[in-house]
């Protein structure tokens, strides 16, 4: 289970903006995160959830090893839409690099946390010995109705005798403290 490609975060980040995966519309998003990810060794499984008046919701799973401790990243792809696009300086969808800064829409929440996480894991699986499991739950449902997402997942990837002991949210916008 080898590595012989790192990921670079900046690169991905950009890749992901460029996708306008807004709520729900996926948009190739998580078909380019899912690539990227079986390219350096993880094995992916998509499910497409949909409820009663929701539309229909793609969703990737992605898992590298087998043993215990199983860390996931748990994050989203979709975004709300641009708004007024006066308001923006540049094309939201098309990534741009200012003063060290990323912008466009979703370079904050979260495309830019999923590729930090992913670049860091493919970093770790390449430099050591990896005894554990390290996966990502990522949605394309959390800026909308949040019903065909990440619960849906983790009852479905459970069924199929998943367990995961510590998950890490990568989401930068809540109001709340925590810890």
């Amino acid at each position: 289970m080898g590595v012989t490609t790192e990921i670079d975060p900046v690169e991905l980040t950009k890749s992901l903006i460029a996708c306008p995966s807004i709520t729900p519309e996926d948009a190739g998003v998580l078909g380019q995160l899912q690539k990227e990810l079986e390219r350096i060794g993880f094995e992916c499984k998509r499910y497409k959830f949909t409820d009663e008046n929701t539309p229909d919701v793609d969703n990737l799973f992605a898992k590298y090893g087998n043993g215990r401790p199983h860390l996931c990243f748990g994050g989203h792809t979709d975004v709300v839409p641009v708004g007024e696009l006066n308001a923006w300086s540049s094309d939201p969808f098309v990534p741009t690099i200012n003063n060290g800064k990323i912008y466009g829409r979703g370079a904050s929440d979260m495309k830019s946390a999923i590729a930090a996480f992913v670049s860091a894991a493919s970093t770790y699986i390449n430099n050591g010995k990896f005894d554990g499991t390290i996966s990502l739950l990522i949605t394309n449902d959390e800026e909308g109705p949040a019903i065909n997402g990440t619960k849906k997942v983790l009852e479905e990837i459970h069924k199929n005798g998943e367990n995961i002991d510590s998950c890490i949210v990568g989401e930068p916008t809540c109001q709340n403290k925590l810890g």
